[in-house]
């Protein structure tokens, strides 16, 4: 995510957002915008709901919506989401705060999706640098706040 530009295939990464052909509900995985945001607000506090009405409006604002016999997963119709652009430009104050946080959190760092080495099977999604490969190994280090990229 270069340049602070969150890109369709970055969000595909973090989950599936799909739209109910029936009742018009989009449903955003937690792990997406949380993911975007460090699920923190000003560094200490936990991301506040407020951050998920504001990754719904990114998703209004930078996507077509589907005809009736398209497909229903959204990536399908989305373009990419350009921080630095979108913050130069008349949003809430709300989206314009996430979008902040969102830049801040994500310059020069890609998103993953890998399998954890333990008895949970579950699927790990996240943020690394740049430079990150397959390969490098992901540890949380006793006394650290995030886990490293070895």
């Amino acid at each position: 995510m270069a340049n602070a530009i969150v890109t369709k295939e970055c969000l595909e990464i973090l989950g599936t957002i799909s739209r109910n052909p029936h009742s018009g509900l989009v449903n955003l995985p937690d792990a997406l915008w949380r993911t975007l945001c460090a699920d923190r607000h000003n560094r200490m506090e936990h991301a506040p709901s407020f951050y998920q009405l504001a990754m719904f409006h990114l998703l209004q604002i930078s996507s077509k919506a589907p005809d009736a016999d398209e497909s229903h997963i959204l990536f399908e119709h989305m373009y990419s989401i350009d921080i630095e652009e979108l913050l130069e430009t008349e949003l809430p104050d709300y989206v314009k705060r996430y979008l902040q946080v969102v830049r801040d959190v994500i310059w020069n760092r890609r998103t993953f999706r890998s399998k954890a080495n333990s008895r949970n099977k579950s699927t790990l999604v996240g943020l690394v640098p740049q430079s990150s490969k397959m390969g490098d190994n992901l540890c949380v280090l006793y006394g650290c706040s995030v886990p490293m990229v070895l």
